[in-house]
């Protein structure tokens, strides 16, 4: 029988959640979180091994109200806010994950359950298996031949996975996967706040389902002698609740999203902006692991403007501060003001040039010094080296060229006129 094709679909609210919590927090010299972005992409990384998939997406819950909402007010109402230092990861973890040419489906009014159901049911339909990546047992419902769930716990220091196909989902549970809808309508969800039956719990409910099959069953039997009285009076109380309860349970496939699996199938990365997003991130790790050294090569060269200095009265008399480049090819770059630069070759300029007296800015003073003093030219002081602060900003570097520190701190791509 010929293989399928393969569809990943990451739950993406509920995996970075689950790396928020389970990896031990990291931030950047600024400040900046990024343990939730670092643990989402370890467990990217895993699935994708794990499951080899042809094709990759992510779904995310968009801020705002959804139909839910407006059919119960309490829904989710007694979940807490999302933490700041995870909120300000989110738009980044869109921006790597955009770099990684993933698709990221959203759609307003509806969940990123919705969305997921959504797509396990088009992957159905046109042939393909699909494997949904989350941290909540709400998907559990959408299991059938083609779906299954890849259930993530997390736990400081450690994250597990386990792999619910129909077979497994009986085995734990006793029942066919959509059962899961009614077995929240009897018990409720207090995690989104479905009121389910009041005073009907996991294993009274399990049993009614057993007995029933259905919540439909087990109002169509209330007069059972199986029911004891108390129980009969809860069911009988709770009526409404228990189906206001399926239908906020349910997760729809028919959420309003262009989708087809062909658009999901997995593309080379975005390899510059994916370096440039792990520098910013200060993934040093993850830049090895990916094999992104070297990407800034990949970026187009930017068009040279090049104004030569003919004669010393170029620059200003009057120019206070300079600063000055010595490249190993023979030439010298000056800049003075913003926009106002030269570049010249050495001997043919240095020598008229008079940069005595002047505060000089170097790109590695001590090099520059010294090779001044062999072209017994007098030099000012030096004020600033950039070379030096690139060193003190990120000691660990083992690259401090120019081109390195045009690509880090102003996403520019520079060639390196080696010193």
């Amino acid at each position: 029988m010929e293989k399928s094709m393969k569809l990943l679909i990451l739950d993406g609210n509920s995996v970075i959640n689950r790396a928020y919590f389970g990896v031990k927090p990291l931030t950047t010299r600024d400040g900046l979180y990024t343990h939730a972005i670092y643990g989402f992409l370890n467990i990217l990384e895993r699935m994708e091994k794990e499951e080899q998939p042809e094709a990759v997406c992510v779904a995310f819950d968009l801020h705002g109200p959804t139909f839910r909402h407006l059919k119960y007010e309490g829904y989710k109402a007694t979940r807490h806010a999302m933490p700041e230092e995870l909120a300000q990861q989110m738009p980044i973890m869109k921006d790597v994950l955009r770099a990684m040419n993933i698709p990221i489906y959203e759609c307003q009014g509806w969940e990123a359950d919705d969305v997921i159901g959504t797509v396990g049911k088009i992957c159905s339909q046109q042939g393909w298996e699909c494997v949904i990546v989350t941290g909540d047992r709400d998907s559990l419902q959408l299991i059938n031949e083609n779906v299954h769930v890849k259930l993530v716990i997390s736990k400081p220091g450690q994250t597990t996975t386990t792999l619910f196909d129909e077979e497994k989902f009986r085995e734990e549970y006793g029942f066919e996967p959509k059962k899961l809808i009614d077995l929240k309508a009897l018990m409720g969800d207090s995690s989104d706040n479905i009121p389910g039956v009041a005073g009907v719990g996991p294993k009274t409910a399990k049993e009614l389902l057993a007995k029933f099959g259905s919540l439909d069953g087990v109002y169509a039997h209330l007069d059972d002698p199986s029911i004891r009285p108390k129980l009969r009076e809860k069911l009988e109380a709770g009526k409404e609740n228990a189906y206001l309860s399926f239908d906020l349970a349910t997760i729809r496939p028919d959420a309003p999203i262009d989708f087809a699996p062909k658009d999901a199938i997995v593309q080379p990365y975005n390899r510059l902006e994916l370096y440039r997003l792990f520098q910013k991130l200060e993934f040093v790790r993850l830049i090895d692991k990916y094999g992104l050294r070297g990407a800034e090569a990949d970026a187009p060269k930017p068009e040279q403007k090049v104004q030569s200095l003919p004669r010393r009265e170029d620059m200003p008399g009057d120019v206070d501060t300079c600063a000055v480049y010595l490249a190993g090819d023979g030439s010298v770059g000056l800049a003075w003001g913003e926009g106002v630069c030269a570049l010249t070759p050495m001997e043919a300029q240095m020598g008229q040039l008079s940069i005595a007296g002047k505060k000089l800015i170097f790109h590695d003073s001590k090099t520059a010094m010294h090779r001044l003093d062999e072209l017994g030219i007098q030099a000012g002081d030096c004020v600033f080296d950039t070379a030096l602060a690139a060193y003190d900003l990120n000691p660990s570097s083992s690259d401090y060229t120019v081109s390195k520190l045009a690509t880090n701190y102003l996403g520019l791509s520079v060639e390196d006129a080696d010193a």
